[in-house]
């Protein structure tokens, strides 16, 4: 079982739990993360946990939390210990006292930014099951917003209907905690996508789900050129496959999203 080490707070509300997903075998990417959250005055306030790391661990207990195959297809081992570790992530928080979770991934670095964002939870939208943090730098990728929203410490809040890739800094109510706990077993799809894909994930499209812009967080890792490589052998057809889902995702599930679009309630933009 995946454990927390726990550590004092300060400067951090305290209805606020801050984790930060973290692998065994990478001490160093928890090490840089720690460092930044001490320069930024936050002591010893965010919690390490250890996450799922499927290549030391039995398929057995891989698939008691995440099954091999989902709804497009067989998932990767990677996508499968990600999700698992999210999911073990949030029945630690629910076995606490904490009302929200900032839940982290290791290959981010914390900022004074961040500050006034996790010392008040006034700013929280009413309602609201998870907040996006950070941006994913993808320059083909578009999502769909609200036109208008709250501000607080010089950012906007508006909320997301369409998918946004990436949860390295996200927020999570404990109600919604609670409905993605119970899917354990049975999320078919990377964690991403059932937090954020509006289009594919039931959990998502019952979430009110908001996007901090400017971002606040934005993963440093880079994905690495095996991701170009794929691009570049696919075929024209699976080309255009490609583009037709990222299209759909970016849509928040067309034609759902096309007439709050061509009404001007909600905007199509570039992450920030």
């Amino acid at each position: 079982m995946a454990k927390v080490a726990r550590m004092t707070d300060h400067a951090i509300h305290p209805d606020l739990k801050i984790a930060v997903v973290n692998l065994d075998r990478h001490a160093d990417r928890w090490a840089r993360v720690a460092a930044s959250a001490q320069a930024v005055g936050l002591g010893d306030g965010v919690a390490r946990f250890s996450g799922f790391d499927g290549s030391h661990r039995p398929e057995a207990d891989l698939a008691a939390l995440v099954p091999p195959v989902g709804y497009a297809g067989p998932l990767s081992p990677k996508d499968r210990g990600c999700t698992a570790s999210h999911l073990l992530l949030m029945r630690d928080f629910l076995a606490g006292d904490a009302r929200v979770l900032l839940a982290l991934e290791d290959d981010i670095t914390l900022t004074e930014d961040m500050l006034p964002w996790i010392s008040d939870l006034g700013w929280m939208p009413e309602g609201a099951d998870l907040i996006r943090l950070e941006a994913w730098n993808d320059p083909m990728r578009y999502h769909v917003i609200a036109r208008h929203g709250p501000r607080h410490a010089g950012r906007d809040l508006r909320r997301l209907y369409s998918m946004c890739p990436g949860t390295a800094a996200y927020m999570i109510t404990r109600p919604a905690a609670e409905r993605l706990v119970a899917l354990t077993g049975r999320a078919d799809m990377p964690i991403d996508h059932l937090l954020f894909n509006t289009g594919a994930s039931q959990f998502a499209r019952n979430s009110q789900i908001w996007q901090v812009r400017p971002a606040l967080v934005k993963q440093e890792l880079p994905m690495g050129p095996g991701h170009a490589r794929h691009a570049i052998t696919r075929s024209a057809p699976q080309r255009l496959r490609d583009a037709l889902a990222r299209a759909h995702m970016d849509l928040g599930g067309a034609p759902r999203s096309l007439l709050p679009l061509l009404t001007r309630q909600r905007q199509l933009v570039r992450p920030l």
